[in-house]
């Protein structure tokens, strides 16, 4: 009798580990994802001109196609399926549910609605999750303020900047493409409490900025704030050319602000401190808060609060024997996609190294039967939606365009599914 584990989450930490487990021909894999639609963080976080990152589900595809590989779609551990039930049918189960709430920074006006929204829920808007797609966004939109250093608010300056014609030929989603057409943006701040060299984004994530059609990049903040102690850090020279070849007559200014803080929006306009507390303001008809995002309480799982994450030793869930947590559920902040594949083989290791204790034989058979039966979206059914999502995006100039349907219960009403129909 073969080990059996059960991953919750199809994101590319989930997928990873499948791939590192699923290596070895003696364990059956099984990956729940509570949307029809797998790869989660790659599928949805990924910006949708980014299409070269997004490739790797390529490799993952082939994981996903293994004998002893299963993919649940559209099943909700915690509803359709308890962690009880998991356990008991499984010989480990590991919880890579990935980060799932988007931060906000805390002044007076953050929570004005909707001039003010994550970064986090932005980009999954942008594309096409199902829980995200009805994202309220203001409208008559002239100027965006974006806090945060890193690469996700890069990531969204970008994307508000983006020449319409190049979004139309991504995987973002149709509504967000016509909310931009509509839009009339002139100017893009991005805030940063920080010195320009506490920077987080990466040089090539500024220098694809740079290099967008139509948009006067500039950056501004005391002398103090501008000023690279270390003259190694890359970004000082880039900004240095920058501070020489400052675009004109740009369709979209965009502001990099140093040592700014926000204090107070009223809907339109954003009131700042500098680091000595002297105030400015910019006008801002949209707000987007990119400061990291975070998990949330796991029914039926430990959850630790204050760093909101499951709390674990090596991985290993305090207070549930044989649950295992990896990615950003285990408070592995910051990580990027390829983070996602070194951490799988040392949890593959941990988890193959914890089975070869076990007897498969204690499972529950009977139990196990059981969730295997929930009807759910296959990885076939998954492969004809594939094609229907290409297909569409050829007819409409794009590399893809989305389904966005949240229960394959709905969307694939009339549909043969690749699996027995529960009772």
């Amino acid at each position: 009798m073969k080990h059996r584990v059960a991953i919750v989450g199809s994101g590319p930490a989930g997928f990873f580990l499948a791939d590192a487990l699923s290596k070895d021909g003696e364990i059956d894999v099984h990956l729940f994802e509570k949307l029809p639609y797998p790869f989660g963080l790659i599928r949805y976080g990924v910006a949708p001109d980014h299409q070269g990152t997004k490739a790797v589900t390529r490799v993952l595809s082939r994981v996903a196609k293994r004998a002893n590989v299963r993919f649940f779609g559209g099943v909700e551990v915690g509803k359709r399926v308890s962690i009880e039930d998991l356990l008991r049918s499984y010989s480990v189960v590991v919880l890579a549910t990935g980060a799932t709430v988007g931060r906000k920074l805390d002044f007076d006006g953050a929570n004005i609605r909707p001039q003010n929204t994550t970064a986090f829920d932005l980009v999954r808007s942008i594309n096409g999750h199902p829980d995200y797609a009805e994202l309220c966004l203001p409208n008559q939109v002239k100027s965006v303020a974006v806090f945060g250093g890193g690469n996700v608010a890069l990531d969204c300056v970008r994307l508000i900047c983006l020449p319409l014609q190049t979004l139309r030929t991504t995987d973002a989603s149709r509504a967000f493409i016509e909310w931009r057409s509509k839009q009339r943006v002139k100017q893009v701040v991005m805030v940063m409490r920080g010195d320009a060299s506490s920077a987080k984004f990466s040089p090539d994530m500024f220098s694809e900025l740079k290099r967008l059609d139509g948009i006067g990049l500039r950056i501004e903040g005391s002398p103090e704030a501008l000023s690279f102690p270390h003259k190694c850090n890359p970004l000082s020279e880039i900004f240095s050319i920058l501070s020489e070849s400052e675009r004109e007559n740009a369709d979209v200014d965009v502001v990099l602000l140093f040592g700014h803080k926000p204090v107070s929006f009223s809907g339109r306009h954003l009131r700042l401190l500098d680091g000595k507390g002297l105030a400015t303001g910019v006008g801002a008809d949209m707000i987007v808060h990119a400061v990291g995002q975070t998990s949330v309480p796991f029914p039926g799982v430990p959850f630790d609060a204050r760093d909101a994450k499951i709390p674990n030793r090596n991985g290993w869930v305090t207070g549930l024997d044989r649950c295992y947590t990896v990615g950003w559920a285990s408070g592995s902040a910051r990580l990027a996609i390829p983070d996602c594949r070194s951490l799988a083989r040392h949890a593959a290791s941990e988890i193959m190294g914890a089975l070869s204790q076990m007897e498969p034989s204690s499972m529950d058979p009977s139990l196990y039967e059981e969730v295997e039966s929930i009807r759910h979206f296959a990885w076939a059914d998954w492969e004809r939606y594939d094609s229907s999502e290409l297909e569409l995006g050829k007819r409409a100039g794009a590399c893809r365009v989305k389904l966005r349907s949240y229960s394959p219960c709905e969307e694939l009403e009339g549909m043969e599914l690749g699996n027995r129909p529960s009772n």
